[in-house]
């Protein structure tokens, strides 16, 4: 029973120590971008060794794929709190905009998350590893505003919700991500108005059947 709790504590260290540093390279990779977080600067502000780092993730592109991996879930599972019953029997547009402005709290709570995201894609990586972590990251936002839009137009018919869906979540995306980086150059702008707008733009341009 003794040897148990002193490897739950072990194990609690661990988990502690972990998360220590996939925060502190979530704030270094935000602010200066993944060739400025070194392995030398992660150590520092987390307060942990070079060797501890090595030990949890094997090297920085281990780090960088944890926490990719982990600001998407944390990202990608508030986008979805929207409970069914607050959005029975909602129109399209209704619909929209309570998905899309789910999102926008998303995007405010892990805004560090998305800067990072935005300055890998735009530093054009070419390791392999990491534009599979970017690919794998795209792909899951994309399917969740096809399925958001797909929800949306459901009483259209399976077949035209799916249509309308496919025409216009490459659409969807570039708005919310041109819509984050507008707020983040220009603070004064309400995301929230942005988000709605996204909504309707994407209600008007959907094909009628």
């Amino acid at each position: 029973m003794e040897t148990a709790t002193k490897l739950n504590k072990r194990q609690e260290l661990g988990a502690r120590s972990r998360t220590a540093i996939l925060d502190a390279a979530l704030q270094l990779m935000s602010e200066s971008g993944y060739d400025g977080a070194s392995v030398a600067k992660i150590a520092q502000t987390s307060g942990l060794p070079a060797s501890s780092i090595y030990w949890h993730f094997g090297s920085k592109a281990g780090i960088l794929a944890a926490v990719m991996e982990r600001g998407a879930e944390a990202f990608f599972a508030t986008t979805q709190e929207v409970t069914e019953p607050a959005t029975k029997g909602l129109s399209p547009l209704e619909l929209l905009r309570a998905r899309f402005q789910q999102a926008r709290r998303s995007a405010e709570e892990h805004p560090e998350f998305l800067r990072l995201l935005f300055l890998l894609i735009l530093a054009n990586p070419s390791d392999e590893a990491t534009v599979a972590i970017l690919k794998r990251v795209n792909d899951r936002g994309r399917a969740q505003l096809h399925e958001q839009i797909r929800e949306a137009f459901a009483d259209q018919g399976d077949v035209a919700a799916t249509r309308i869906a496919d025409q216009l979540t490459v659409t969807a995306l570039t708005f919310f991500n041109g819509a984050f980086l507008t707020v983040e150059t220009n603070p004064e702008v309400p995301l929230s108005a942005l988000i709605d707008a996204m909504a309707e733009i994407v209600v008007r341009l959907a094909p009628t059947a």
